[in-house]
C-alpha cells in the first residue's frame, strides 16, 4: 500500500480494504454479523466475494486481482444484528509502480487539484457530482484525464504568446493552472450532462428536482472562468516577458533630435526587454 492518505496500491499488490458501516451521527459503528463484497474493477469487469479478514474494529476485504491500474469500487453489504441488510460503498486506486513520475505523475497532481474541488458534492454516495452515480460510465479521475487535452489546447492557444506545452513538458510550478482550466472543461462537461433532465409531470409524487442544477453550474462556471482567465493572463505575461521592469525615456541624445518638453510628456517611449 502506498504510503499516503488515500487508499491506493501498486499493481499486482494485496490490497486490503477495511469496511467500515456507520450509524447516522458517522461515528458510531454498526454491530454486524457478517459481511458480502463485490469490487467493481476499472474496466467495469468485477470481482465476487473473496478473502475476508476480521478485526477487532471492523472487517477487512482482500483481494489479488489489482493487474488493472485505475480506480476500484467496492460494495459491502452488512448483516446486521437484528438480521437486517445494509450497503456501504467506497473506492481504492491501483497505480503502476513503473509509471509514478514524468508525465504520468504530473497528470496525476493535475487531477488531484481539479477532483478535490469537486470531490466534496454531498448529492452522491460516493462523493463528487451526482452523475457519477447515474451514468453508466463511472466518473472519476481516470475520465477526468480524457478532458486533459482540452485544457492544456486551451491554456496554449488563448491569449497570446502561442505556447505549445504537453503534459509531460507542462512546468511544476503552474500545475494549479491546468487544474483550474480542468475544473472548467469539466463544469461544461456537466451543464451538457443535466440538460436531458425528465420534467416529471400528472404524478403527485415527491421526487428530487435536479432539474436546475445545468443553471446552478452555469452561475458557478462563471466565476471559475473569471478565475481561470486571470491565472492564464498571469501566466501568458510570464511567457512573453513582460513581467519585467520597463525604462521611460523623456527625450533623445541631441537637442537637433530632442522634441520639446511638451511632447515628451505626452508621448513618452518606453524601452523594455521585450523589444529587440
Amino acid at each position: 500500500m502506498l504510503d499516503d492518505d488515500k487508499l491506493r496500491f501498486y499493481k499486482g499488490d494485496t490490497a486490503r480494504v477495511p469496511l467500515f458501516l456507520y450509524e447516522e451521527d458517522g461515528e458510531t459503528p454498526l454491530g454486524a454479523n457478517s459481511v458480502s463484497w463485490t469490487i467493481k474493477k476499472p474496466d467495469t469487469t468485477t470481482i465476487t466475494e473473496g478473502p475476508l479478514e476480521v478485526t477487532e474494529a471492523d472487517f477487512v476485504a482482500k483481494t489479488n486481482d489489482t493487474t488493472a491500474p485505475g480506480l476500484y469500487r467496492i460494495q459491502a453489504t452488512f448483516t446486521l444484528l437484528d438480521g437486517s441488510k445494509a450497503s456501504a460503498i467506497d473506492t481504492f486506486e491501483v497505480i503502476d509502480p513503473l509509471e509514478v513520475g514524468g508525465a504520468s505523475d504530473t497528470a496525476d497532481r493535475i487531477l488531484d487539484g481539479t477532483w478535490k474541488k469537486i470531490s466534496d458534492l454531498f448529492d452522491s454516495d460516493l462523493g463528487g457530482p451526482w452523475l457519477r452515480d447515474k451514468t453508466e460510465d463511472i466518473f472519476n479521475k481516470q475520465k477526468m484525464g480524457l478532458f486533459l487535452e482540452d485544457a492544456i489546447y486551451i491554456i496554449n492557444n488563448m491569449y497570446q504568446p502561442q505556447t505549445s506545452y504537453t503534459i509531460a513538458s507542462w512546468p511544476q510550478e503552474h500545475i494549479p493552472l491546468v487544474s483550474q482550466a480542468l475544473l472548467v472543461e469539466m463544469i461544461y462537461h456537466f451543464i451538457r450532462t443535466y440538460v436531458e433532465q425528465p420534467l416529471v409531470s400528472g404524478a403527485p409524487i415527491m421526487y428530487f428536482d435536479r432539474r436546475d442544477y445545468m443553471a446552478r453550474w452555469q452561475s458557478v462556471l462563471q466565476a471559475e472562468e473569471q478565475k481561470l482567465m486571470r491565472m492564464l493572463d498571469l501566466f501568458k505575461t510570464a511567457e512573453a516577458g513582460l513581467g519585467h521592469t520597463a525604462v521611460l525615456i523623456g527625450g533623445y541624445a541631441t537637442p537637433w533630435t530632442r522634441m520639446s518638453k511638451v511632447w515628451r510628456t505626452q508621448h513618452p517611449r518606453y524601452f523594455g526587454p521585450w523589444q529587440g
